[in-house]
């Protein structure tokens, strides 16, 4: 008979492996599957309690007028210690020392402008993008320090409100896409923090459409808020 040429054979280390990968694999989209399903059965059907601010030191930036004023308000009147700083000051000085003290929470006030770039926003919308991802990474460093239970960050992101910051928002469905009133946004911020909300938005009820819009083509999203008319003109430019 003529020779025939030797077929490989895979080893068994090599048959191991691929199972052990093909199974890992499983096991992660079983994960993924399973926390999004629970996460976003806990998110519409329950609440987390709050913790007591009774005593804790609260420490507050852009508190001389504004969102910051009315936060640093609300916070006291929680029996909260404040502390009115720099935001630059916070990674170099604060941090270092919750993590010594293995307890701490951080609340960054973003936008919806961090979430979606917004018309004649563009530096504004930068800032806001940046300001999510730092706080998205400092969470990631305490996670890895064993400290993600100890150490809590939360990061808001309001639409616009009535500050003066822009002089002409529009707004086709104030129902769903309203002005902000600036004390009843920070209430719900105290509220978010007292629960360890991680990521707010502002009002509540938006936050997952504007996740969720993120996975279709853009020109989708530019449809929808074009029919809500949801936009900022320029200060120098009235709506005609």
């Amino acid at each position: 008979m003529p020779n025939q040429a030797c077929k490989p054979v895979a080893s068994s280390a090599e048959n191991d492996s691929g199972f052990s990968a093909f199974r890992d694999f499983v096991n992660l989209v079983g994960n993924i599957i399973w926390t999004a399903i629970s996460s976003a059965f806990c998110a519409i059907f329950f609440t987390k309690p709050k913790k007591c601010l009774s005593g804790e030191v609260v420490l507050v930036t852009g508190a001389a007028n504004g969102l910051g004023k009315e936060l640093a308000l609300k916070f006291a009147a929680e029996g909260a210690k404040i502390v009115l700083w720099d935001i630059d000051e916070i990674n170099k000085f604060f941090l270092p020392r919750m993590i010594n003290r293995g307890k701490g929470h951080i609340v960054a006030t973003a936008s919806v402008g961090g979430l979606r770039g917004w018309l004649y926003l563009a530096d504004y919308s930068a800032s806001k993008f940046a300001l999510l991802g730092m706080m998205e990474a400092m969470e990631e460093e305490m996670r890895c320090q064993g400290l993600e239970k100890r150490i809590h960050f939360t990061t808001v992101c309001p639409i616009t409100m009535n500050t003066g910051m822009n002089q002409n928002p529009t707004t086709r469905l104030p129902s769903i896409m309203p002005i902000l009133n600036v004390k009843e946004t920070a209430a719900i911020i105290v509220d978010a923090v007292q629960r360890n909300e991680r990521l707010i938005t502002v009002p509540r009820k938006i936050l997952y459409p504007l996740l969720f819009l993120r996975l279709f083509p853009r020109k989708i999203a530019q449809l929808i808020f074009d029919y809500l008319e949801y936009n900022m003109l320029p200060n120098h430019q009235e709506k005609q």
